[in-house]
């Protein structure tokens, strides 16, 4: 997959994440259907996997880093510290603590950013190999489907 269309599902995923947002606070989604909170954490959580991989990986900004960090520890920490610091910004803007149970929508919160992350690491871990065999010149018979 080259670099411009990773661009795309990028910028196609955080539209998506944004008007579903905008159309669940307008129409009171959040508070109509339990679940709808954890679909925009999993898709949050999966957006913020994938552009953590651009950010560290695919760009170049950040050459040296990423030729010492992980896929799985540079995703990780990227995921946890965005996940965190929303939470944090719910408690301080008192978003969740109106609610009856705000600390287990909390970790119910975060465990859905940390699914969304396994997804998108999955698909990663196998992208990425194939993109490291491709830039090493060796030759892929078998694709892993």
């Amino acid at each position: 997959m080259q670099r411009r269309y990773f661009i795309i599902i990028l910028v196609s995923l955080v539209y998506l994440i944004f008007i579903l947002d905008i159309f669940a606070a307008q129409y009171f989604l959040y508070w109509r259907f339990w679940w709808m909170d954890m679909v925009m954490h999993f898709l949050g959580g999966l957006w913020i996997a994938l552009l953590s991989y651009y950010v560290f990986f695919l760009s170049g900004y950040f050459k040296k880093i990423s030729e010492r960090l992980s896929l799985f520890y540079t995703s990780l920490f990227f995921l946890l510290f965005v996940g965190i610091s929303w939470e944090i910004f719910e408690y301080v803007t008192k978003v969740s603590v109106a609610q009856p149970n705000y600390i287990l929508d909390t970790y119910l919160d975060l465990l859905m950013d940390m699914i969304g992350w396994l997804v998108a690491y999955f698909f990663l871990l196998r992208f990425h190999r194939k993109e490291l065999m491709v830039a090493k010149g060796e030759k892929i018979d078998i694709i892993i489907e």
